[in-house]
């Protein structure tokens, strides 16, 4: 294999500063979860939801979700990493629109942004006056859901899917997600857990681990109202004159 093959198959997150870390972790997790809501129906079929119950309770949750084509709402996110360091914690605001568009406003500790197009990531650091730039599909934790969006019948061969529903004294529907691992014996994350609230079902929590042994848990408070309207180019971004432009993973 050559050098530049090795490159353009490895994960650009362990070059990015820290503090972009906490940003690019939680977007990778959104992305994820609008492939998964995307595969939802068809997650369904899977041997290991194969109860007529458990497909019952995905198809609803996929119904929820796609009945409106707008999200917004606030989040809390808590990441640890294998590098010892201290949890990073933040909180902000966060819009969606169907399928592929997200727009995170981080607000603590510190004012960030990322926004994605569906096909381009902005990481703008107002502090720093920089931005980073990097395509959606570039990033290795992606690779296995794009390709799969494209062909929705892998599902059952991709993952494997398991749901556990609220028990009794239990408020919230789980929904496991773990990638089966490539030829080559690797996987784009290592487990995805979703926690659907039991009377709404809407989703409530997220904890991914990474290919790199992080975990980023992120919970959600969505606004109850009316589907927002988001103004022209809220999900792409003009740097702003002076910026500096650096490219994802340099």
């Amino acid at each position: 294999m050559e050098m530049a093959d090795v490159v353009s198959e490895m994960d650009v997150s362990y070059m990015i500063p820290r503090r972009y870390h906490r940003m690019l972790t939680a977007g990778l997790v959104l992305l994820v979860l609008l492939a998964v809501y995307c595969i939802m129906s068809h997650a369904a079929t899977a041997a290991e939801t194969a109860a007529a119950g458990h497909r019952d309770l995905l198809q609803k949750i996929e119904q929820v979700f796609r009945a409106h084509e707008r999200w917004a709402g606030t989040f809390s996110q808590r990441a640890e990493t294998m590098d010892g360091g201290p949890p990073m914690t933040a909180r902000g605001t966060l819009a969606v629109s169907l399928p592929d568009k997200m727009r995170w406003e981080y607000e603590e500790p510190e004012r960030q942004y990322l926004i994605s197009d569906g096909t381009t990531l902005w990481f703008y650091d107002p502090g720093l006056n920089q931005v980073m730039v990097g395509e959606v599909a570039g990033l290795a934790e992606t690779r296995l859901l794009v390709g799969l969006l494209r062909d929705l019948s892998r599902v059952a061969e991709d993952f494997s899917v398991t749901v556990t529903p609220a028990a009794a004294s239990d408020k919230h529907h789980r929904v496991e997600l773990v990638p089966v691992p490539t030829a080559a014996g690797g996987r784009p994350f290592e487990r995805l857990t979703l926690e659907f609230d039991a009377g709404s079902l809407r989703l409530v929590e997220s904890e991914l681990f990474d290919a790199f042994g992080s975990r980023i848990v992120i919970t959600y408070a969505w606004a109850a109202t009316k589907p927002p309207s988001f103004p022209t180019g809220h999900f792409t971004f003009t740097p702003p004159s002076g910026t500096d432009v650096v490219p994802l993973g340099q």
